[in-house]
């Protein structure tokens, strides 16, 4: 009887051990990034599960018309056809990062396909803009990492990034839509308006079925961008917020 009970609670605290840690971590990782982001007046705009074939260029087009530049953390499945896209995204000046190849959520699958998951998106990324090992940052799909893909990622030095605010541009939308019922507006205000202090933002530049969902992303970048020059925050890709001297 103690030979099982010694055995279920261990692993009880493996279990434990695998989903809390790196929880522990993502949740100590964002209160750092947020006291960085707002103690050097920056604001980080980032751009997960693209490219987009309708959608990535128009904010590409936008950040060009005010100057910045952002990171857009790239899924691998959304690469083929689009390899042009996130080409020209590099070489508008543009930070590139790494989002998993099919978005897998680290707790729903093997600590082996999840690692094999950053393997390959790194690889493909390398591949489509003609790099050797490439230097890039990963944000874990949905905000989750196991304990293996967390020391993975760690061993590797391979900077883990979350983000601070959610534009909120995968969930619904309503309240925009009834205000700005063509999907468009002259002077629009993001739902979710930033910290004036400081923001890591995350939007996402897949393409949607529901092609208002488009305006209603630019829409909020524009009014973030504009309330950024106001408040003179200023306007950093992932990697210079991790690397300028405070």
């Amino acid at each position: 009887m103690f030979v099982i009970v010694t055995i279920s609670a261990v692993i009880g605290f493996a279990g434990l051990c695998y989903f809390f840690v790196p929880w522990f971590y993502g949740r100590i990782s964002r209160a750092l990034l947020a006291h960085r982001v707002r103690k050097l007046g920056a604001l980080v705009l980032t751009f997960d599960d693209g490219p987009g074939s309708r959608l990535t260029r128009p904010i590409l087009d936008l950040l060009a018309e005010h100057n910045a530049k952002a990171t857009f953390f790239v899924t691998g499945r959304k690469l083929a056809g689009r390899e042009y896209i996130l080409r020209e995204a590099a070489d508008r000046g543009h930070e590139i990062g790494l989002h998993g190849y099919h978005h897998l959520n680290h707790w729903k699958v093997s600590p082996w396909r999840a690692i094999n998951d950053i393997v390959q998106i790194k690889k493909a990324t390398d591949a489509v803009l003609g790099r050797k090992d490439g230097v890039y940052a990963f944000r874990p799909p949905f905000g989750n990492l196991n304990l293996l893909s967390m020391i993975y990622l760690l061993a590797k030095r391979i900077p883990v990034i979350y983000w601070t605010r959610d534009f909120g541009d995968t969930r619904r939308f309503d309240a925009w839509l009834a205000a700005n019922k063509d999907g468009k507006s002259n002077e629009p205000e993001p739902i979710l308006p930033i910290e004036t202090s400081g923001d890591v933002i995350l939007a996402h530049d897949f393409d949607r079925t529901e092609t208002a969902v488009d305006g209603y992303l630019l829409a909020c970048v524009k009014a973030t961008l504009d309330l950024a020059k106001k408040n003179n925050l200023r306007i950093l890709t992932v990697s210079q917020l991790l690397n300028v001297k405070d």
